[in-house]
């Protein structure tokens, strides 16, 4: 772990290190960035922004791929994401490159969804 992902872990406490390493176990360019090529499950139409498919899960959980659903809310497994997709931390870094058909979720301090973009 680099200085800076230590810093980051330690700023948002052992539940947002929990969500780091459960979200990157697989490495951090699988989940941060998303694929460029799409899943062969991926109903999606080339080009055109997912994000109105799950506005209906702003403020839920967002979960391993494998992890227990929550006993309530709403939540959204990263397995579900289309590809490409993103996953932005608070106060982390992201690419300026504008892809429209590239799924961006912003999460909060305590790993919830903030918002759905596409970008």
């Amino acid at each position: 772990m680099t200085f800076l992902a230590t810093r980051r872990a330690t700023r948002l406490g052992r539940a947002g290190l929990g969500l780091v390493l459960a979200l990157g176990g697989a490495g951090c360019s699988s989940w941060w960035s998303g694929s460029d090529t799409p899943e062969a499950g991926d109903a999606a139409t080339p080009g055109a922004c997912p994000a109105s498919r799950f506005q209906d899960r702003i403020g839920g959980r967002l979960i391993g791929s494998n992890d227990p659903p929550p006993s309530s809310g709403a939540y959204l497994r990263i397995s579900d994401l289309p590809h490409p997709h993103r996953i932005l931390m608070p106060g982390g870094v992201s690419t300026t490159d504008v892809r429209p058909d590239r799924l961006s979720i912003t999460l909060d301090e305590a790993g919830r969804i903030q918002s759905l973009s596409c970008e």
